[in-house]
């Protein structure tokens, strides 16, 4: 590109370093949407807890707290663990929590509504 500034002239050129920051930027992009997933569930379970009694601390509704496993997450999707993984970090399908120190889960909802989605789409 060329531009002229009072009688000189200044090419401006896009390098490596501007093509790595365009980079990096996206990847920063993509981390943001899947930290706001997991805001947004964290939040939606925190409501949860807070509606029902102080001594029980479940939904009244079952189907609403229910956590879904990998293995289960797997046979309702009909996707591979790597898959599923890859798809979380990429922000195209919710992010897990974790449940334990080797343990992660999905409210059923959460998966069920992502997979009528995808079949409208």
């Amino acid at each position: 590109m060329r531009v002229k500034l009072e009688n000189a002239e200044i090419q401006l050129t896009i390098d490596g370093d501007l093509a790595n920051s365009l980079e990096t930027l996206a990847r920063i992009e993509a981390g943001q949407r899947v930290l706001a997933q997991k805001v947004a569930m964290i939040e939606a379970a925190l409501a949860k807890i807070a509606a029902t009694s102080k001594g029980d601390h479940r939904s009244k509704d079952p189907a609403i707290d229910e956590m879904v496993t990998m293995a289960n997450v797997v046979r309702m999707t009909g996707l591979s663990k790597s898959t599923l993984w890859r798809m979380q970090e990429d922000g195209t399908f919710p992010m897990r929590i974790n449940l334990g120190d080797r343990r992660v889960g999905w409210p059923r909802s959460v998966v069920e509504t992502w997979r009528e989605e995808r079949k409208a789409a």
